[in-house]
C-alpha cells in the first residue's frame, strides 16, 4: 500500500487526461492489507482498473479471492463497478491497458510476474507508434 500511495504525487504531476491502472496482489497478505492496497490504488484516481489474477502467487487463496477483495474495496471507495475488471493473466491485462490508451493517457502498470515479457510488449507497441 505504501509503495502505491507513493506513486500518487508523481501521477498528479504528470497531468494526464485519463488513467488506467493494472494491479494485483499475492495471496499471502491479510485481507486488511489487500484492502489498504486497493484504497491506495483508488488514490491514484484511475478511470479504469484491471485486476490481474496472480495464480502463481495465490498462496492458499482461491481463484479470484484476492481480486474480489480489491474490486469490492475499489467499488466501496467510489469506483464505477463497470470500470473495474478482472483479467486472468498479467500479460493479457497489459495488452488491454495498452489498447485502451489514447494520447494524453497514462497506464500505471504494476508488474509482478513477468517483467521481461511486459517490457518487450511495451517496446513492441512503442515501436509501432
Amino acid at each position: 500500500p505504501h509503495g502505491v500511495a507513493a506513486l500518487g504525487g508523481i501521477v498528479e504531476k504528470l497531468g494526464t487526461r485519463r488513467r488506467i491502472l493494472l494491479t494485483g496482489q499475492a495471496g499471502d497478505r491479510g485481507d486488511d492489507t489487500i484492502r489498504d492496497l486497493a484504497r491506495a490504488a483508488w488514490g491514484l484516481k484511475p478511470d479504469r482498473t484491471l485486476i490481474k489474477e496472480m495464480a502463481h502467487y495465490a498462496r492458499g487463496r482461491g481463484k479470484k479471492e484476492v481480486a474480489n477483495l480489491i474490486r469490492e474495496t475499489l467499488v466501496s471507495e467510489g469506483a464505477d463497478p463497470a470500470s473495474v475488471e478482472h483479467v486472468e493473466h498479467e500479460i493479457d491485462a497489459v495488452r488491454m491497458a495498452l489498447d485502451w490508451l489514447e494520447p494524453g493517457d497514462l497506464a500505471i502498470i504494476l508488474v509482478h510476474e513477468d517483467i521481461k515479457a511486459v517490457l518487450e510488449l511495451i517496446g513492441s507497441v512503442a515501436d509501432k507508434k
